[in-house]
């Protein structure tokens, strides 16, 4: 009886959180978000696989919808990814957006440079940078994206705000580029069309994973490419969130990369010449679902609620974090066992994290009190944690935990609990 009604409470609260997803969460300065986001792992025609970049675009369309509450998001990963299909993609937002909405365009994959075609390069500069879709061959560079149809695109949409996103590098033949290289820095770069295009429009911003020149690398620890990895920790996490007034704009998102890829040999750009605050996460609770604005009410708040069983009594278990750091939390927990009531325990201390993206492994320590028939809330505890958290959203989680503890009572006693439980938040 006492594992049904415990599973029962769970149920509970798992449904209560999918009642919490009311519907999509729009951005304070636009009314309508529009995504298109292209992952390309594996090519058609050439043997050089972009490790993670399908990973990393199905990370971003998650962070897209459960973070931000874009619902109107075209997804192209591998061979879904053709030059049609992403033609197709980007000439439907020519009509289906106004004014009043923005316009995210997210790409990893391959890049490379092809001879320019149209002399619009500048002085020393003979290369076009192209990104190379699923059905690509080195006969037919015709069937790249090139920078500039990338600025005629952004500068024709209606859209006030159009971000371009691109985890890819032109430097040839390493990480995420393609032959022909490696070659030297040749000015200009991808964001030179974008913004040396005749009367180049406001709100045109630019976020590329590397200089010309470097390499955009991916990680097999983190399975994904370096660029996107803090890119989503930024969004899904609020880390990006550098001032805690609830929101992520796009020039936090950038400073929060950038400051975390100063220890690798990659350099992102980010271009965004008419300085717009483009709230990628606005504050605002009237313009999201309540779930987001939880989240954002509280970017750095987590709670876990589940079961737990020791050799003898099974009981309820609760938990809360504070993210002090990247990887620090301060954490608190309590723990009933009733049928009868024998004991209870209540404890708070530092919890360090390691992250392997979706799973979180968390360890630490902690004092707190103990509660027995024989001593009610009177005696002290030391504890030992450790839980094995799986990210199913960005605020959902599943998770795994133990617990040892050490108090005195009439004589020192060694307890401890595992379980399982569902959280929300951090």
């Amino acid at each position: 009886m006492k594992t049904e009604r415990h599973i029962s409470w769970l149920v509970i609260l798992v449904a209560t959180c999918l009642i919490l997803i009311l519907g999509p969460a729009t951005c304070a300065n636009v009314s309508t978000i529009h995504a298109i986001v292209v992952g390309i792992s594996e090519y058609e025609s050439i043997d050089a696989a972009c490790r993670f970049a399908d990973h990393d675009a199905r990370g971003v369309a998650s962070a897209l919808h459960d973070c931000m509450g874009v619902t109107l998001v075209t997804t192209l990963i591998d061979r879904k990814a053709t030059s049609a299909a992403i033609e197709t993609a980007m000439n439907s937002l020519l009509n289906s957006t106004n004014e009043h909405d923005a316009v995210i365009f997210y790409f990893a994959g391959h890049g490379l440079q092809v001879q320019d075609r149209d002399g619009d390069e500048g002085t020393g500069d003979d290369a076009d940078e192209v990104l190379a879709p699923y059905d690509y061959h080195e006969s037919e560079p015709s069937r790249c994206i090139s920078d500039d149809e990338l600025a005629l695109w952004a500068n024709s949409l209606p859209a006030s705000i159009v971000l371009i996103i691109v985890d890819s590098c032109f430097s040839g033949g390493a990480g995420r580029s393609l032959p022909p290289g490696p070659r030297e820095p040749m000015g200009g770069g991808l964001g030179y069309d974008l913004y040396s295009f005749p009367n180049t429009r406001s709100g045109r911003i630019l976020l590329v994973a590397c200089q010309e020149d470097e390499v955009a690398w991916p990680d097999a620890m983190l399975r994904h490419g370096i660029f996107t990895y803090y890119l989503l920790q930024g969004l899904e996490r609020k880390r990006a969130d550098a001032d805690r007034d609830g929101s992520v704009s796009v020039g936090e998102l950038a400073a929060y990369i950038s400051d975390h890829l100063a220890e690798y040999p990659q350099t992102p750009i980010y271009i965004n010449p008419s300085d717009i605050e483009f709230e990628l996460i606005p504050s605002s609770i009237s313009a999201r679902s309540l779930s987001t604005y939880l989240l954002q009410a509280a970017p750095a708040l987590g709670m876990t609620a589940g079961i737990a069983s020791s050799l003898e009594y099974d009981g309820s278990y609760f938990e809360g974090s504070l993210r002090l750091g990247d990887s620090l939390s301060l954490r608190g927990s309590i723990v009933l066992f009733s049928e009868p009531f024998e004991y209870s325990a209540i404890s708070v201390g530092p919890s360090y994290s390691l992250t392997y993206s979706p799973i979180r492994i968390s360890i630490g320590a902690g004092v707190g009190l103990y509660s027995a028939p024989s001593s009610c809330w009177r005696s002290l505890l030391g504890e030992m944690h450790v839980s094995v958290k799986v990210d199913v959203l960005s605020w959902l989680s599943v998770s795994v935990f133990g617990q040892g503890c050490i108090t005195e009572v009439d004589e020192t006693a060694i307890f401890g609990h595992i379980g399982i439980g569902i959280g929300i938040g951090l």
